[in-house]
């Protein structure tokens, strides 16, 4: 297939991305299955996708990047055939998400009220690539990417401390802190 024909059809998928593990690991696999000949324009599809997307579709970008991170740092601690392999390969799109997270997060959660869906669903993934160190833990801190003044505009509506994320999100923090397996579908109930 050539790369113009693999950026398609990835474009594709992305757009019909859904919160639902099999559409995230089908994405995933045809991400991995052309990295070494189309990484480089793929990425680019996922920054586009991310950026033009609504804003449920950046939010299962951001799983999706979470499960590639994830399959990426499994395939580098397996044995590769030969040392071109391991090189090639070394960490698979982790070093794109390392390099544009601070331009994934600003998509995925915009200032205002049209972030505020994303906006605990993104944390908790960060915490996530803290804990694991997926990425540089100094790069995840909540305050380089939800500073307070970030949702001033909502707190002017609302009348909520901007500094206190959850009183601006509501019941659905309580949903998300009693219910952590259900993080994909806690934010169709608060739309």
């Amino acid at each position: 297939m050539d790369p113009f024909e693999v950026r398609m059809q990835f474009l594709t998928l992305l757009k019909r991305l859904n919160a639902s593990q099999q559409s995230i690991q089908k994405v995933v696999g045809y991400a991995l299955k052309y990295f070494s000949s189309c990484g480089d324009d793929l990425w680019d599809c996922i920054i586009e996708e991310c950026q033009k997307g609504s804003i449920n579709n950046r939010i299962n970008i951001l799983y999706f990047l979470d499960s590639l991170c994830e399959i990426s740092l499994l395939a580098k601690s397996r044995p590769q055939s030969s040392k071109q392999d391991r090189n090639a390969h070394s960490c698979y799109y982790v070093d794109y998400v390392s390099r544009d997270l601070n331009k994934i997060i600003e998509y995925v959660v915009p200032e205002g009220r049209q972030g505020l869906p994303n906006l605990m669903s993104t944390k908790q993934i960060l915490e996530s690539w803290r804990s694991k160190r997926v990425v540089d833990p100094q790069k995840t801190q909540d305050k380089t990417f939800f500073p307070a003044t970030k949702f001033s505009s909502v707190s002017k509506k609302t009348g909520n401390d901007t500094s206190d994320f959850e009183n601006v999100v509501g019941s659905s923090l309580s949903r998300i802190i009693f219910h952590p397996t259900k993080h994909r579908s806690w934010r169709h109930s608060c739309l």
